[in-house]
């Protein structure tokens, strides 16, 4: 995860939340309320831009499901899909707190955030390797 990238974006849509209605909060979100909300937290574009082939940053809300930081509820004819921070990520956003607390460090944008099977979080500097540990 990059960041000032779209998961940092979605990330920091939900922590926004947290603020506003408190730390426990998990969800739902809207699609929309996150895109008016995490924008300012990204770089690039987060819908998709036709003209430029580009699928847009929102697109990075696919890996957070793969890692299980983050989870969707399909609405039913109609309705909007409800996007939920799970365990996890409520966890992983506190370390991405603690590592960019203002969460706009776009001078670090050359660190790049994965995970790995042994449930830590990774975070790769050119030439060095950082594991911070998740405690459960």
């Amino acid at each position: 995860m990059h960041p000032r990238g779209g998961g940092f974006a979605i990330f920091m849509a939900f922590h926004q939340q947290q603020l506003r209605y408190g730390a426990d909060f998990r969800g739902p979100l809207h699609k929309d309320d996150l895109l008016k909300i995490d924008q300012q937290y990204c770089d690039t574009s987060m819908e998709p831009d036709w003209f430029a082939q580009s699928a847009g940053a929102w697109q990075s809300i696919n890996s957070l499901e793969k890692y299980q930081f983050a989870k969707r509820h399909k609405g039913n004819r109609g309705q909007k899909d409800e996007f939920y921070i799970t365990d996890n990520g409520a966890k992983f956003l506190g370390k991405m707190l603690q590592k960019y607390p203002q969460g706009d460090q776009a001078d670090q944008a050359d660190q790049v955030w994965c995970t790995c099977f042994l449930g830590c979080v990774r975070v790769f500097w050119p030439g060095t390797l950082l594991c911070l540990v998740i405690d459960d």
